[in-house]
């Protein structure tokens, strides 16, 4: 038997991956958080929000606040200064092996 995707859910993650692919206008947890509960008061047809729906409201908010924070956070090279890549690892300080080098140079 298949299992059927709670929608409440899906929808959420819609909205996440959303915020993921907009970089032009910054969007606070308040704002997505209504604009979710508005879409689901739609589609109740005005009716109270399910606890499910309060839930991905609440996770919705947190997530989208913790993701533009995240945005935000820009890491440099300790060498020349430039910013690091998001990709880099957490734990590099350096944005190219010759930096290393200069880095370990001036030691």
């Amino acid at each position: 038997m298949a299992v059927k995707p709670d929608p409440v859910f899906t929808k959420l993650t819609k909205v996440l991956s959303a915020l993921k692919e907009t970089t032009v206008k910054e969007k606070s947890g308040e704002e997505a958080a209504s604009e979710l509960k508005e879409d689901f008061r739609r589609e109740n047809g005005g009716a109270p929000l399910t606890d499910s729906q309060r839930q991905a409201v609440r996770r919705t908010k947190v997530r989208v606040e913790w993701e533009s924070t995240r945005k935000k956070h820009v890491r440099r090279c300790v060498a020349c200064g430039t910013q690091l890549p998001v990709t880099a690892r957490a734990d590099a300080k350096t944005c190219s092996d010759a930096c290393r080098q200069k880095l370990a140079r001036n030691r």
